[in-house]
């Protein structure tokens, strides 16, 4: 019912195509040539549900849940059903269960004070989900997001002490870097220009 619900909502605002591809994943109302040129500008990850969104509703509800003084562990309780919802309205995709677990465990570390490093409770995010499914490590939404979070973990010392816009940056490069490799073997090419473009489309 929530699903039917999300997808009958979407359909009444203006500009739905947009809608049911940013926040429901699904890109089969677009035009070919539009697809083609998000891809061809490097910012196709905007339509590919990833730790972006996840990021954003996280960060949404526990501004708003942090002004009820609410137990953090309540907080985390809360976030955590709703992403598993936004999960399954959008079909569990590789990346979105990345993040979500990824979320959770890094909640539970927080809260119990445990000091595990974020590398390694990405490893364990990792472990858990190759566990439950091994066929996962085929599908290319999986390898690029591993492969991004895991340099995005190493260099975060990079963007500590930086603004907004010097962060996004350095955000922004070292995406474009770790996936080069994975994007001209299955893509069978890449623009450097998307580092630039992000800047502007991902806020």
């Amino acid at each position: 019912k929530i699903k039917n619900y999300a997808y009958l909502r979407a359909s009444k605002i203006k500009y739905n195509k947009y809608i049911y591809a940013y926040i429901l994943g699904t890109t089969d109302n677009l035009e070919e040539n539009i697809i083609d040129s998000y891809r061809t500008n490097g910012i196709s990850h905007l339509f590919a549900l990833s730790g972006l969104h996840v990021g954003i509703f996280s960060l949404i509800l526990m501004k708003i849940l942090s002004k009820l003084k609410i137990k953090k562990v309540y907080n985390y309780l809360f976030i955590f059903i709703i992403l598993l919802m936004f999960a399954f309205i959008t079909g569990f995709s590789p990346s979105i269960l990345r993040s979500i677990l990824l979320f959770f465990l890094l909640g539970i570390n927080k809260i119990y004070n445990l000091n595990i490093r974020t590398i390694n409770i990405l490893y364990l995010t990792f472990s858990i989900i190759v566990f439950v499914n091994p066929f996962i490590i085929f599908q290319i939404g999986f390898i690029l997001s591993f492969i991004t979070t895991f340099f995005l973990i190493l260099t975060s010392y990079l963007i500590e002490n930086k603004n907004y816009l010097q962060s996004l940056l350095i955000v922004s490069a070292i995406s474009f870097i770790s996936s080069l490799g994975v994007s001209i073997y299955f893509f069978g090419s890449i623009n450097p220009m998307g580092i630039i473009l992000n800047l502007i489309f991902v806020p």
